[in-house]
């Protein structure tokens, strides 16, 4: 029974060690601290719907900030999205992440794209067909640039999407 008591105790101490050395290692965090709160309120940047969202340092000091958006304008009765359509890729920086500047549309789906100018249109049945809200057939095509991302590649000098 002794030998069980010891080997319990060498394995708890054992234990105690690894908790206290991984605290070490990783720190602690203080799960009260407000900077660790969830905010009481959310103030959008800028008033486009955006989703995907790919922001980013560049070279020259300003934050940029693009995603999957929505063709301007675009009107989408009964649908809380729009990534399945856009004309392409636009962008926006700012200095302070507070004010932005729009860039305007630095990639064109019509003009840059190569063989994602014919839309994807789904047929009855095949995999991933939307179901339309008011019965439309034009629901079923998908033509978007979807969760772009930018990299500035110093080597280059260059942006690449």
């Amino acid at each position: 029974m002794k030998l069980i008591l010891r080997l319990g105790l060498i394995l708890f101490t054992g234990f105690i060690s690894i908790s206290t050395a991984s605290a070490q290692l990783y720190g602690t965090a203080d799960t009260n601290a407000p900077e660790l709160r969830v905010p009481t309120s959310v103030k959008p940047a800028f008033d486009y719907w955006m989703r995907d969202t790919w922001a980013t340092l560049g070279p020259d000091g300003y934050y940029y900030i693009t995603g999957t958006t929505s063709t301007p304008d675009r009107y989408f009765p009964g649908q809380r999205h729009c990534w399945d359509w856009n004309d392409g890729l636009y962008l926006w920086r700012s200095k302070d992440m507070k004010s932005w500047e729009a860039r305007g549309q630095i990639w064109s789906m019509e003009k840059d794209g190569t063989w994602q100018k014919k839309p994807k249109v789904y047929k009855a049945g095949e995999k991933y067909q939307k179901k339309s809200i008011n019965g439309d057939p034009m629901d079923n095509r998908f033509h978007a640039v979807w969760a772009p991302e930018m990299h500035y590649i110093k080597s280059a000098k260059n942006w690449f999407i």
